[in-house]
């Protein structure tokens, strides 16, 4: 199973996220401090990290960056209107998009990784 990282500051947000990929079949822990995230990257294995709109470049930066010292997980900003200093994503989302792009996202980056390791 997929495991991911669900990381944001708007709760409602978070929790319907949340929802929404437990419903897809993936395996879910969310978190709304930054310092939940990097100690969750810190003690836990994830396939993907995936960070909400509502977080700070600042904090965003440094959750996604611990993430990448990390083995082979996956990064996926969300945004609203535009997004800047995305280095460290490997996909960027839209929040306006449809609610079906995130998990087709998410596979596509892991089948992705999987091939480059050489996992599948």
């Amino acid at each position: 199973m997929i495991r991911v990282l669900s990381f944001g500051y708007v709760d409602e947000l978070l929790q319907k996220r949340h929802r929404f990929l437990a419903a897809s079949g993936f395996e879910v822990t969310s978190v709304d401090t930054k310092s939940a995230g990097l100690r969750l990257l810190g003690t836990c294995e994830f396939d993907v990290l995936v960070i909400g709109h509502g977080v700070p470049l600042r904090d965003r930066n440094a959750v996604a960056a611990r993430a990448k010292c990390g083995d082979a997980i996956r990064v996926i900003f969300l945004y609203r209107s535009n997004i800047r200093n995305a280095e460290l994503a490997d996909a960027v989302l839209s929040v306006d998009s449809s609610a079906e792009d995130l998990p087709q996202i998410i596979l596509r980056l892991v089948g992705e990784q999987s091939r480059i390791v050489g996992c599948g």
